[in-house]
């Protein structure tokens, strides 16, 4: 009898990692009737429309935001990034707060 094949832990990871949308493309979001150019991933301008929805604000309005926020160090398209991620670690540390048990 054959063995089933092995997978690892690391075999979902491997799989999402190949379907992402891992090439950057360039867009122009403006804010105040300034122009700014981001070469960001697929996915992080999807992530960005749908926090902008989310806010209820331009996309632009967001990434003014970041680069007045000082926290860029020259570089935006990293400061982009990195607020992605920190909105989506809010919102899954709220979901969490709101499921635990001592919530209910």
């Amino acid at each position: 009898m054959s063995e089933p094949p092995r997978t690892s832990a690391t075999d979902g990871l491997e799989s999402l990692a190949e379907a992402l949308n891992a090439e950057p493309f360039f867009r122009a979001v403006s804010s105040d009737g300034k122009r700014k150019g981001l070469r960001l991933e697929r996915d992080y301008w999807t992530l960005l429309d749908m926090i902008a929805r989310e806010e209820n604000v331009a996309v632009g309005d967001i990434v003014s935001a970041i680069e007045a926020g000082g926290q860029n160090a020259g570089n935006l398209t990293s400061a982009v990034r990195v607020f992605v991620a920190h909105w989506l670690d809010e919102r899954l540390n709220g979901l969490r707060r709101r499921m635990s048990p001592a919530a209910v």
